[in-house]
């Protein structure tokens, strides 16, 4: 599998994972709980093959959770129309400032 494969893969099971969770924690049921953690455990069979082929557990670590901060941040915001105050909005910023300072390769 090419590491962009598995990207998306990882990226898709993340985005399945976290849209039972928030199902789970709006409505909670041990339905929408196993199928988080189910879902979530499909990632590492994304991240195993991955990490395998990149060998670099910094830089590999770091897209993947601009992946998921990404994906969370759609998720949130398109499907379940989250809204937020300018303190978290800041935060976001500072969270993407600080991903893409760790992606840097120098």
């Amino acid at each position: 599998m090419s590491p962009f494969f598995c990207l998306i893969l990882g990226m898709l099971s993340y985005a399945a994972g976290e849209y039972s969770s928030k199902r789970y924690a709006m409505t909670p049921s041990a339905w929408l709980y196993w199928q988080s953690v189910v879902c979530y455990s499909f990632g590492v069979f994304a991240w195993m093959p991955l990490i395998k082929q990149t060998n670099t557990l910094a830089i590999t670590s770091t897209i993947w959770g601009c992946g998921c901060f990404v994906v969370s941040i759609v998720l949130a915001f398109a499907v379940f129309h989250e809204r937020l105050t300018l303190t978290q909005i800041a935060g976001l910023v500072f969270a993407a400032v600080a991903i893409a300072l760790l992606s840097i390769d120098s």
